[in-house]
């Protein structure tokens, strides 16, 4: 089998249709790739529509699971996936018609681990260019040049890997946290020793759903990106990194500006002082956040250094500011 799509379902009974006829729109026979729904415990009739598809289309298959989260049910899909490359598609979005083939050829031709892929972003009906690959070319890079260059994106949907690249790494979802492709994404460039873009876009990132994690109101949110923090520090520990230390404190410079942006608004003093303390064990961020080619994350993490409430001080008076 050639492809696999690998759908997480919660929640998405308006958009899950849309979803599911863009993928099977394809230039593949249903019989060379498989689309995996895995129902992460919806309370709404998102599986009803689901189900009412796999009856017509034979290459639609669905797991079931408690709601356990976007990584696990991910995971789910990646366990039963049999396809020689893996697209991690939100039941929200929706792909171009008739793309796999030409995807399937670009990843085969070049030898991918994985492939960027442009995006277009969906606002109430309205798609415009979010960005995209042009003067790419047919090159190919490895992953850790890319993570050193900052070429490349977090969101796993924006890149189609190769199966065998991911399971031969073990690279698989961190469990239970929001934001888990700040976690994931770093890993597999990382890892990754072939990688090219795509030119033409062919992914429909829908930005209408208020349902999405990414407008979820939860200090949880900045809680995790600490843990992404500490997660992405141990798996440094063992490694060589210099080539891509300054990616990584950028990357650190990001979640600490957006979890500081979660839990200042949130207005939450007991949440707020468990987040302080949380920072303050982890004194080492500086050694990556002065290594960003950032010079605000840089500047910050002079001022993490001498104290951490006053990194919340300063977040706070620049961001009033604006």
């Amino acid at each position: 089998m050639l492809f696999s799509i690998i759908i997480p379902v919660y929640n998405v009974e308006r958009y899950i249709a849309r979803c599911l006829e863009s993928c099977l729109r394809q230039d593949l026979d249903s019989g060379e790739y498989e689309i995996i729904v895995v129902n992460d415990g919806t309370p709404d009739n998102s599986m009803d529509i689901v189900r009412a598809y796999a009856q017509q289309h034979s290459n639609i298959v669905i797991a079931e699971q408690e709601n356990m989260g976007l990584s696990l049910a991910r995971n789910k899909g990646l366990e039963l996936a049999k396809g020689e490359y893996v697209w991690f598609v939100d039941s929200d979005d929706r792909i171009e018609d008739n793309c796999l083939k030409d995807i399937t050829e670009t990843m085969r031709t070049r030898e991918l681990d994985a492939l960027q892929i442009p995006v277009m972003t969906s606002v109430n009906g309205t798609d415009t260019l979010r960005f995209g690959y042009t003067d790419a070319g047919a090159s190919v890079y490895t992953g850790r040049y890319l993570l050193s260059q900052m070429r490349y994106k977090y969101p796993a949907q924006f890149t189609i890997y190769s199966r065998r690249f991911l399971t031969s790494h073990g690279l698989t979802f961190y469990p239970k946290i929001y934001h888990e492709d700040f976690e994931f994404s770093p890993r597999a460039y990382y890892f990754a020793n072939r990688v090219s873009y795509y030119e033409r876009p062919v992914y429909y990132y829908e930005c209408s759903n208020t349902t999405s994690i990414m407008h979820t109101q939860s200090t949880k949110r900045a809680f995790d990106m600490l843990q992404i923090i500490r997660l992405h520090r141990n798996f440094l520990q063992d490694k060589p990194y210099s080539d891509v230390q300054a990616s990584f404190g950028t990357t650190f410079g990001q979640l600490i500006n957006n979890s500081l942006g979660i839990i200042t608004h949130s207005g939450d003093k007991t949440q707020l002082s468990g987040y302080l303390r949380e920072l303050k064990d982890m004194p080492d961020i500086y050694t990556h956040m002065v290594q960003s080619k950032n010079k605000y994350f840089k500047f910050e993490a002079y001022i993490f250094r001498i104290s951490p409430k006053l990194l919340m001080q300063f977040y706070r008076i620049v961001h009033l500011c604006r």
